[in-house]
């Protein structure tokens, strides 16, 4: 899991994020000014009063009407008073009002709406509009209060209204239920049940005799289809086997019980074993076949024929007996029908009639009751509401409007603010500090941090005094000997292309000389060589000579004014340098100095730009980033992590150089006083925004405060 310092978690916020807070200072310090601009209006009120006890009586007698408690009809009516603030009642008011304020006054009719707030308090409905002309914030708070008072009154009438409309159609099912049920009385006491007698017994008649043709046809369709399925069963097994029996004894036998059993199936419908007779014809079928037949052929061919004719005839008798059977069900569910209904008009006895007739005329007499009430409680809501404070011209003006100007303002920094950061997003994807390295630990290992005083690198050597600068490497190498106990062959690279980063490699190899190490500094920039011209040394002999076979190894190595380090140049530039890091050559050359140093420093051009670093660092044991302070670009950085980390690349950590950082008055710390800082516009316009917003919200707040009591004075006087 990753552990995040909270003091470094912090100090990235602040840095990742500055314009982020510049651009919400900007906004809100132009939020605040623009509340200073805001218009002066003229707040005008009417009052309307629901009157107490005439609201009570009028809902005692309108709530039992309607079957509700007398709270459940207030909240009701309350709901009903807030629906004239939206809709077509809204619309039929300020129409109304377009018509009676003064054009003079310069109002717009679209606007009337919004100039004007309704609001309740307890029975009190509060008009109050506001412009910035006093006579015209009179003239719309005096119209609008009469008209809500006409549209209350209105609502009192229409419940009241509705409350009789509905009683009345109560009344008129009263009287439709009154009239059957004297009807049914004067029927029964006049014929008696005789009449029901007889119906009754004619139904039962119809259903008994409907019933019995039913269960016949039932019995006769289920011959009449056993008789159809043995003759299909005689027609396709065929009829040779009956012509050895038709002129023996036992013909007339087997015809006889075939007969016998046909007048017993009418009885006890037993399952005829018919498959073990001679046939499914009669005798006199049979017998006058056999007469007409010359030979067995003959008979055979005639016997399918009559079978089939038998077949064709059961078909159409099944089809009249389904025939016949509908017709005697829709007969039965006829009279079952009349029956129920009989049934049901007769469950009623005539005292029962008697009662439930003195029940409905009872219920008739309460709902003449109710509905003389409600039209009571009609005219009685005329008096319920009264103006009880008239709108009066305003003096004095207010401020008002914040909410609307406010989410402008930030609607409108929003937008700049997006255009700000698209403007700062090269700010945005730089390192601007180390600490920000830091916080890239899982991709690589922040090894140390350079500072400088100005943009060149001093050369380190014995003479040089203490120094922050000196320290700086001396840790880099402490890092790296702690970090990993094997490297023998280390390549630096840069992260985009800064300047510098041939310095950071020199000083690394002199720091791990001084230290009692073989070292040997290569510089394999081929790109742009700057190695040689740092420490004074002819570029004549190098790198790409030897793979070419031409040097010797005295030419080849150059001394420096550095115990235990050893320079190798570039050489002539070839055409294509990675042809040479292709080369057998160079491994031999790589193996070659592991036998004679015992530390390797490659350096090779920028990462992102060329893959030179990546072939040479692939022969190497790994690879050193520098990256610059307020320049190098973070996205590119961890893009030449993953290319590294896909080819199986070690990466042994990454160095940072740029400004000075600490106490700049220590003399043995600081290189150069003279350091130009590459973010400063960028900071003045950070703390300046800062401080007209804080300055901005000091006046605010003072504003809002002076305006608050002035708003609440003048709104007593209006009161």
């Amino acid at each position: 899991m990753k552990i995040i310092d909270i003091r470094l978690l912090i100090r990235l916020i602040l840095i990742r994020f500055k314009m982020i807070v510049t651009i919400v200072g900007m906004a809100t310090s132009v939020a605040i000014f623009i509340l200073l601009l805001e218009k002066q209006v003229y707040v005008s009120e009417a009052k309307l009063l629901v009157i107490e006890e005439d609201q009570m009586t009028w809902l005692k007698k309108i709530a039992p009407l309607v079957g509700e408690s007398r709270d459940e009809a207030s909240e009701k009516f309350k709901t009903q008073i807030l629906m004239m603030q939206s809709g077509e009642t809204i619309r039929k008011v300020v129409d109304e009002v377009n018509k009676k304020v003064d054009r003079s006054l310069g109002v717009n009719p679209i606007t009337i709406r919004s100039l004007v707030n309704i609001y309740s308090k307890a029975n009190i409905i509060v008009v109050q509009a506001k412009t910035n002309n006093p006579e015209l914030s009179f003239q719309i708070a005096d119209i609008y209060s009469k008209m809500v008072l006409q549209q209350n009154i209105e609502i009192y009438q229409g419940t009241a209204t509705r409350v009789r409309e509905m009683i009345e159609k109560q009344l008129g099912n009263a009287r439709v239920k009154i009239g059957k049920y004297e009807k049914m009385l004067r029927k029964l006491k006049k014929n008696g049940n005789a009449e029901e007698a007889t119906a009754e017994k004619e139904i039962n008649e119809a259903i008994n005799q409907a019933n019995k043709q039913i269960e016949k046809l039932k019995i006769d369709l289920k011959i009449a289809e056993k008789i159809k399925e043995d003759l299909e069963y005689d027609f396709k097994h065929g009829g040779e086997k009956y012509i050895k029996y038709l002129k023996s004894p036992i013909l007339k036998t087997l015809v006889e019980k075939r007969r016998l059993k046909k007048q017993e199936y009418d009885k006890d419908m037993y399952n005829l074993e018919i498959k073990n007779d001679l046939s499914r014809l009669d005798e006199k079928i049979l017998q006058e076949l056999l007469d007409q037949s010359k030979d067995k052929s003959s008979f055979i061919s005639g016997y399918y024929d009559r079978l089939q004719d038998q077949i064709k005839a059961q078909d159409a008798a099944i089809r009249r007996i389904h025939s016949m059977l509908s017709i005697y069900k829709t007969e039965k569910m006829t009279a079952s029908s009349k029956q129920k209904s009989q049934t049901n008009e007769d469950e009623m006895t005539v005292d029962e009639i008697e009662q439930t007739l003195n029940f409905e005329k009872n219920n008739y007499n309460i709902l003449v009751k109710k509905l003389h009430e409600a039209r009571l409680a009609e005219e009685l809501n005329v008096g319920n509401l009264k103006i009880i404070d008239r709108a009066d011209k305003p003096l004095l003006a207010i401020h008002t409007g914040r909410k609307e100007k406010v989410a402008l303002v930030f609607f409108v920094s929003f937008i700049l603010s997006i255009g700000l950061v698209l403007l700062v997003n090269y700010y945005e994807n730089i390192f601007d500090a180390y600490e920000e390295l830091v916080y890239y630990k899982d991709l690589s290992i922040a090894l140390g941090y350079i500072p400088l005083g100005s943009s060149v690198h001093p050369l380190i050597n014995t003479q040089m005094p203490r120094s922050l600068y000196v320290e700086a490497y001396k840790e880099i190498s402490a890092k790296m000997a702690l970090s990993y106990d094997y490297y023998r062959v280390i390549v630096f690279s840069s992260v985009d292309n800064v300047g510098g980063g041939e310095n950071v490699a020199i000083n690394f190899a002199i720091n791990e000389a001084m230290s009692g190490k073989k070292v040997a500094l290569v510089d394999a920039n081929y790109r742009r060589p700057s190695i040689a011209t740092c420490m004074g040394i002819a570029n004549n002999y190098g790198l790409s000579e030897f793979v070419n076979g031409n040097p010797t190894g005295a030419q080849l190595v150059n001394k420096t004014n550095i115990d235990n380090l050893v320079f190798i140049n570039t050489g002539d530039v070839p055409g294509n340098p990675i042809d040479l890091f292709l080369h057998e050559k160079f491994d031999a050359f790589i193996d070659i100095l592991k036998r004679k140093v015992d530390l390797i420093v490659f350096y090779l051009p920028p990462s992102n730009l060329f893959s030179d670093s990546s072939i040479v660092a692939k022969k190497s044991d790994g690879v050193i980033l520098i990256v610059q302070e307020t320049v190098s670009k973070v996205t590119t950085f961890k893009n030449i992590i993953s290319k590294y980390k896909s080819v199986k690349i070690k990466i042994y950590g990454t160095i940072m150089f740029g400004e000075t950082k600490g106490n700049k008055s220590k003399k043995d710390y600081a290189v150069n006083k003279s350091g130009k800082n590459k973010n400063i516009i960028g900071n003045i316009f950070f703390y300046v925004t800062i401080m007209i917003s804080i300055l901005g919200l000091v006046v605010g707040i003072s504003y809002k405060t002076m305006d608050h009591y002035r708003e609440k004075e003048i709104l007593q006087q209006v009161k």
